[in-house]
């Protein structure tokens, strides 16, 4: 999962008002947002939007699911959760015309988050690599992590994980490393 993109995406669609009709045009000037139209070309969904921010994209491409998945880094299964709300992961009990722009944002977080978690939690992201200082040494100042990431040289994935960090508070991330089973709740200092 490109992670980086994924923030950017969520960042964008939080600008994006929910729409309940949409033109089968793409292009430019599209500025709505709509589960529902997840195969007929616009970048009302979230795949759409992914194709749109992530592009270049033919005008008519008939798989903006797939060009989407490739763009996002996902596998099949995330594709589907996050793209067609498959287990209900984006809304639990809503079609997909009525899931709002935030549901969907709300979603790509968790999925991010969970990819973060599980990068930390498999040694992906090596406490030993470019962000040591916070992973394996517990700093989870912002100012120890945008030091990793200036000083270049990080991993994708050690830079998504950065830029994750970096959105959360303190308690936030004190939750997300005892999740990835980095850390206890007892090493933090009070």
């Amino acid at each position: 999962m490109n992670i980086e993109r994924m923030l950017i995406l969520a960042d964008h669609l939080k600008t994006v008002p929910h729409t309940e009709a949409w033109p089968l045009t793409s292009g430019p000037a599209l500025s709505g947002f709509n589960m529902a139209h997840y195969i007929c070309g616009t970048s009302a969904c979230i795949a759409g939007w992914a194709c749109e921010l992530f592009g270049p994209i033919e005008r008519y491409v008939s798989d903006i699911y797939g060009w989407a998945s490739f763009k996002l880094d996902l596998d099949e299964k995330a594709a589907k959760d996050l793209f067609l709300n498959d287990n209900s992961f984006v809304s639990k009990g809503k079609d997909l015309a009525s899931i709002e722009p935030m549901e969907a944002v709300d979603a790509i977080l968790r999925m991010a988050r969970q990819e973060v978690a599980r990068l930390i939690w498999i040694e992906d992201v090596s406490p030993f690599g470019g962000l040591h200082i916070v992973i394996e040494d517990l700093n989870i100042d912002d100012e120890s992590i945008q030091m990793c990431l200036d000083s270049g040289g990080l991993s994708p994935a050690e830079r998504g994980v950065a830029l994750y960090l970096l959105r959360l508070d303190e308690a936030g991330r004190q939750s997300l490393l005892v999740e990835a089973g980095q850390a206890q709740w007892g090493d933090f200092d009070g």
